[in-house]
């Protein structure tokens, strides 16, 4: 299936809350299901920065920068236990039982057909992000984001350079980390839309960027809270053009014509749309 389009996996309330609202909720992606799916690349920086780590004897005077702006980027990755960086998830993978039992509500639930292109439209501030798994990948943007900030400094003599070179590697590389994740996962062939504030902030007055401008703790604009399973998960909703939803697939738990009948009249009424209700072919087991 082309990019331009993706189906979302979700329970039969979710499909309600997303048409009757018209939004689109987007979680903070360090509340999703395995925290370690917005880690992977920062692990692979981990390992890049270790493997750069001085061996014997060396002049310290020649490491001066390198070791300030890896010490720097280190330490502040370390440091973010939070930060806002805020995701939907879509899969090009039409009636995938793996994904129908973990993201629809152990398959009773629906995968809506989304148009991502039209949300884009609407929602500029928005990213698509295609999911890379490959380990190699991940290393290889670890390696470009440290390399390209540690060539801007080589050849200057204040530390201050090195150190605020550092941060925007840092926060550069945590707005890249949701589009990586471990090998394991491929099989759900996922895209995402992502919404990071820090994208489009923390220029000073000279057009630098500066990660010392941000507050993580602060609340941008937008941001609100919503429960799940005890916790309170931050979130932020952008508006939804409803000529966005595509298609909307039962899972195969809801596969009678009682469900079909009651999903068609809830669509038609809503967004005057017939024929667009499919039902799953997968066997449940």
């Amino acid at each position: 299936m082309s990019e331009h389009f993706a189906w979302h996996y979700c329970s039969v309330g979710a499909l309600k809350a997303i048409v009757e609202s018209r939004k689109f909720r987007l979680s903070n992606v360090l509340y999703m299901n395995d925290y370690k799916e917005v880690s992977w690349l920062i692990d692979m920086a981990f390992e890049v920065i270790a493997k750069r780590e001085p061996k014997g004897d060396v002049d310290p005077a020649k490491l001066r920068f390198p070791n300030t702006y890896h010490a720097m980027i280190e330490r502040l990755l370390r440091r973010r236990e939070f930060d806002h960086i805020y995701g939907g998830c879509f899969s090009t993978r039409r009636d995938d039982l793996s994904q129908g039992r973990g993201y629809a509500d152990d398959a009773k639930g629906v995968a809506i057909l989304f148009d991502l292109e039209t949300i884009m439209d609407e929602n500029r501030q928005l990213r698509k992000s295609k999911i890379n798994y490959s380990p190699e990948a991940a290393t290889r943007q670890a390696e470009e984001v440290l390399d390209n900030c540690l060539a801007d400094i080589e050849n200057y003599e204040i530390r201050s350079d090195a150190e605020m070179r550092g941060r925007w590697a840092a926060t550069r590389l945590i707005s890249l980390a949701p589009g990586y994740k471990n090998l394991r996962f491929e099989s759900e062939d996922e895209i995402r839309l992502i919404i990071h504030p820090e994208d489009d902030a923390g220029a000073n007055d000279k057009g630098v960027y500066d990660h010392s401008l941000l507050d993580p703790t602060a609340l941008p604009e937008g941001v609100t809270f919503y429960e799940r399973n005890g916790a309170l998960i931050p979130c932020t909703y952008i508006p939804l053009p409803l000529n966005s939803i595509k298609k909307v697939m039962l899972g195969p738990k809801l596969n009678d014509h009682l469900s079909e009948a009651s999903v068609t009249l809830f669509l038609t009424k809503h967004l005057g749309m017939r024929g667009v209700v499919t039902k799953s072919d997968a066997s449940y087991r």
